[in-house]
């Protein structure tokens, strides 16, 4: 998947965000981040997720919904 952009980032960005959380002790931005993750994820779907959207589109869209 490297380099395709197919791969889908949010599981890394899930696990930021229990980083955020549990290292950093920032339940607000971590909620923010997984509130956006999934937000995206409804709108641009991944091909994994069925639909059709890049890893920058993805990734785009969270950054907008954050």
């Amino acid at each position: 998947l490297a380099g395709s952009g197919k791969a889908n980032p949010a599981g890394m960005l899930r696990s930021t965000a229990l980083m955020l959380e549990l290292a950093f002790d920032q339940p607000v931005a971590a909620d923010a981040l997984r509130q956006a993750v999934d937000a995206a994820l409804e709108e641009t779907p991944t091909p994994d997720m069925g639909g059709k959207a890049t890893t920058e589109e993805l990734g785009k869209a969270i950054a907008e919904a954050l």
